[in-house]
């Protein structure tokens, strides 16, 4: 009979016809009255106890993985770059250290059990293995890195409200398109208004990185809608919508900005 074996020990004797002294009876009676008595102590452990023993001594495998949990983490690359994920539910911001944008980046499934992590272009920037390892994805190293976790995490930044913005952002785009490029933004309370600056600093910055496109653009407008989107007429002005309510997840990302002006100027 192996371990595996489910009858109970004391009917091994019984089945095999093992004749037992009243001395030896006695301690193998004791000897099994013992082991019945830790099995089933092991077997009713209190719910503390387990509990406190799946924290010390393997998070992964009991209590669950902590980077599919909501909350903020924060994780460095092996040559020191670092970047924050802060995550609420199905969506997960991503921030890189010392870089001005904040993505909003939906959960995909993969195999495995893995998950992906896309921005709304569809570009991966994360992927996290069911094992509890963290891959992160750039442009620079499609085929991913792993990644370390660190302590104390750097917040994701919130989006401000910047007075004369617009002014600014018409002389920086001027400047760097060689020609008069207009900026406006819708005015609405402070509050709101934030995410469109936020969202005007952005497609700034992505217009300044597609010089060529640009120079068909004379007017960047920024104003409030039901969902994120990017319009363009042949005129030369370049609309970008904001929903306010949504945040991060309000407005188009660089990726998607830069794909749209690219498509429409080549048509």
């Amino acid at each position: 009979m192996g371990w595996s074996d489910r009858r109970p020990i004391a009917a091994f004797f019984v089945s095999h016809n093992i004749s037992m002294n009243t001395s030896l009876s006695r301690k193998l009676k004791t000897g099994l009255f013992c082991l019945a008595a830790a099995t089933s102590s092991a077997i009713a452990m209190p719910a503390f106890a387990q509990d406190a023993s799946e924290q010390v001594s393997f998070p992964h495998l009991f209590a669950g993985n902590p980077i599919f949990r909501d909350g903020l983490t924060g994780f460095q690359t092996l040559d020191g770059r670092g970047f924050s994920m802060e995550r609420q539910g199905n969506v997960t911001l991503f921030h890189m250290s010392g870089q001005t944008e904040v993505w909003a980046l939906e959960s995909v499934p993969g195999p495995r059990g893995d998950e992906f992590l896309k921005n709304d272009n569809g570009r991966i920037f994360v992927r996290l293995t069911d094992l509890g390892g963290v891959i992160l994805y750039l442009p620079s190293n499609p085929h991913g890195m792993p990644v370390d976790p660190i302590v104390e995490p750097e917040p994701i930044p919130e989006p401000q409200y910047i007075d004369n913005l617009e002014d600014s952002l018409l002389l920086y785009l001027s400047l760097r398109a060689g020609h008069r490029m207009n900026v406006s933004i819708e005015d609405i309370d402070d509050s709101r208004e934030r995410w469109l600056h936020d969202a005007a600093r952005i497609a700034a910055e992505t217009l300044v990185g597609t010089p060529e496109e640009t120079s068909a653009l004379n007017t960047l407008r920024i104003v409030s809608g039901e969902r994120a989107d990017v319009n363009m007429t042949g005129d030369g002005e370049l609309t970008v919508f904001v929903n306010p309510e949504a945040e991060f997840q309000g407005r188009p990302s660089s990726d998607s900005l830069t794909v749209f002006i690219k498509q429409r100027i080549a048509s």
